[in-house]
């Protein structure tokens, strides 16, 4: 679906760390205020059972990568290769 303007999604941004970042699938997460490209990209980094302690894990470890962002963005390896464009 195309957009009806040129204008770029709401910048969002964390009063806990100040971090901003832009996109409709994008993901910051709370507990280590790092930003990820998709929902996905940020349940694979979070890590335990539901019903024990859940930690946040280091992005590399879990194979997620720096993307291309104006602003530090993890996700899939693949991730510019999303049909939408960027993700």
């Amino acid at each position: 679906m195309a957009r009806r303007d040129d204008k770029p999604p709401a910048e969002h941004s964390h009063g806990k760390c100040g971090k901003r970042w832009n996109g409709l699938t994008t993901c910051h997460c709370g507990g280590c205020c790092r930003t990820f490209t998709t929902l996905t990209a940020f349940d694979k980094h979070r890590q335990g059972l539901h019903t024990k302690k859940r930690y946040c894990a280091d992005p590399e470890s879990v194979g997620l990568v720096l993307t291309s962002r104006e602003y530090e963005c993890w996700g899939n390896p693949t991730s510019e290769d999303h049909p939408w464009g960027r993700e």
